[in-house]
């Protein structure tokens, strides 16, 4: 899933090496509103037959932290700017 989902689309991948039985059959992600959403899904049998049970999970990336910008000419050793 190294590439990001274009709005209303994605993917989803079968998962052939579960080391868990409870694992997820299938992963994938889509984008929504702007969103990446993770889903999950499992193979179930109900009385009507086969189908896939799916799980989301909302997933926002880490928030990008702006830059500290420091006026010019500011000299981080000055004792002159400390407010105390």
């Amino acid at each position: 899933m190294a590439n990001q989902p274009r709005e209303g689309g994605g993917a989803f991948f079968p998962q052939r090496d579960k080391k868990n039985p409870k694992a997820p059959d299938w992963k994938g992600q889509i984008m929504h509103n702007g969103n990446i959403i993770k889903l999950s899904g499992w193979f179930k049998t109900s009385a009507y037959g086969q189908f896939i049970s799916l799980a989301v999970d909302n997933f926002n990336p880490p928030q990008q932290y702006p830059k500290e910008v420091k006026p010019a000419g500011h000299d981080p050793f000055d004792d002159n700017s400390v407010p105390f």
